[in-house]
């Protein structure tokens, strides 16, 4: 597939990367984002921070789902040396791989609305090397262009100390020489019955194994409320880091919704998309009431307006559930 910027608002640097380079599989990505389960825990033994929790609509670790569902190898590894880390970069590319996604701080990167502003680690993509020279996609940043092997290299140097990082990543895939793919027929039965599943709370989540305990699908309603509830009781001084981690988990699961919703219109089901969308939107919008209580701190205007989404998502969660159970009997 030939293409060198691939758009999509509603992902991070990791999964428009992540998209792209599935893209040069022959892969449609409509296919790849279409988990939609619910998943809640307290964090606090891995953050230090009672406040902090997990909030997740993925049941499976990216990279394991692309493995059993496209038959796609992932490799990685953590590189500390800058001169070892572009050569990796040369090997992988001159071994054939179409491209490699590698790391660094936005405020290196000369095309970038933060470069010299502010720090964060971010991905981006090399598809090629010539004369000196990385061809470089940056998906995120709506970037192609190319930039000398020196340049490179200090920008991945001054990486390290600026994001106080020991390695940095990079990360290429491969389509399985053994892979069969599923029939579509079967793919959309599979797809079903996992979203199913997970809603219902009956199939194991990423972070059951790593992280005791936690609740899934439906169940995870009350516990999501009742740390909802934590939260508007903090100081700003408290609130502020939390507001947004929240507002990112809570915008992950209405775009999880979206990226299934857009699987849907690909597949033509109409019911099935409605059903999604009004999930979607009341989880968006409480994801934007949360922006705004990070501005305000209006917690007692805010608070219950928060939690009237909240509540709306639950329903169109419900119902959703329902639809999907009745269409996968009558898949069997």
């Amino acid at each position: 597939m030939t293409f060198t910027i691939h758009r999509d608002p509603r992902h991070n640097c990791h999964f428009v990367n992540l998209a792209a380079m599935l893209k040069r599989e022959d892969i449609e990505i409509s296919r790849v984002y279409t988990q939609t389960g619910l998943f809640y825990k307290d964090d606090s033994r891995t953050t230090g921070n009672s406040t902090f929790f997990i909030l997740s609509p993925y049941f499976r670790e990216l990279h394991a789902h692309i493995h059993s569902r496209f038959g796609i190898i992932w490799t990685e590894k953590n590189i500390a040396d800058t001169p070892a880390y572009v050569e990796e970069i040369r090997r992988i590319l001159g071994q054939g791989s179409k491209s490699v996604g590698v790391t660094g701080d936005v405020f290196e990167l000369p095309y970038c609305p933060y470069y010299q502003n502010s720090n964060s680690l971010h991905e981006f993509e090399v598809i090629g090397y010539e004369n000196g020279e990385f061809e470089v996609c940056d998906h995120y940043y709506q970037y192609h262009g190319f930039i000398k092997e020196a340049d490179l290299q200090g920008i991945f140097a001054r990486s390290l100390p600026s994001l106080s990082l020991e390695s940095l990543r990079l990360y290429a895939i491969r389509t399985a020489a053994d892979y069969i793919p599923l029939s579509p027929s079967r793919e959309w039965k599979r797809i079903v019955a996992e979203n199913c599943s997970a809603m219902d709370g009956r199939l194991p989540y990423e972070f059951s194994q790593p992280v005791s305990g936690g609740t899934c699908g439906l169940s995870a309603f009350p516990d999501l409320r009742r740390k909802l509830n934590e939260i508007f009781t903090l100081s700003p001084q408290e609130a502020d880091p939390v507001l947004e981690h929240l507002y990112q988990q809570v915008r992950e699961v209405g775009n999880s919704r979206y990226h299934f919703g857009t699987y849907l219109k690909r597949r033509g089901e109409q019911e099935a998309i409605r059903r999604v969308f009004e999930a979607e939107q009341s989880w968006m919008i409480a994801a934007n009431l949360l922006i705004r209580a990070s501005l305000t701190f209006d917690f007692a205007q805010l608070g219950p307006r928060i939690m009237a989404r909240i509540d709306q998502a639950e329903q169109a969660e419900a119902e959703s559930l329902a639809f999907f159970k009745n269409l996968l009997e009558q898949l069997d």
